[in-house]
């Protein structure tokens, strides 16, 4: 049995967290070779299914939160953007630092 798996995601960023969803999880099995004949995997794909759409709902409600991005007291982002790459993501951004008022 092969499975090809496909997966969407999006990532924005809440003030000095990055936060991600997933949008969409597919997989679908294919049989590559078997001994007994031809064999029908259309329930294991409803299985599939149905445990990929539990599963994105439970990473969906742990990457709800966000990570936090590394920062330094008085530097706050100015204009953040995410850049995708291939397998990969850049955020970009300018600062503003603020000085502490007491020294």
């Amino acid at each position: 049995v092969s499975l090809d798996t496909t997966c969407t995601a999006n990532a924005k960023i809440n003030g000095l967290s990055i936060i991600g969803e997933i949008t969409n999880i597919q997989a679908k099995a294919t049989v590559v070779q078997s001994q007994i004949g031809n064999v029908n995997v259309d329930g294991f794909n409803e299985l599939v299914a149905f445990a990929l759409s539990i599963a994105q709902q439970m990473a969906n409600e742990l990457l709800a939160p966000g990570t936090p991005l590394p920062t330094a007291q008085g530097i706050s982002f100015v204009n953040p953007k995410i850049t995708y790459g291939n397998q990969y993501l850049a955020v970009t951004t300018n600062v503003k630092f603020t000085p502490p008022t007491s020294l």
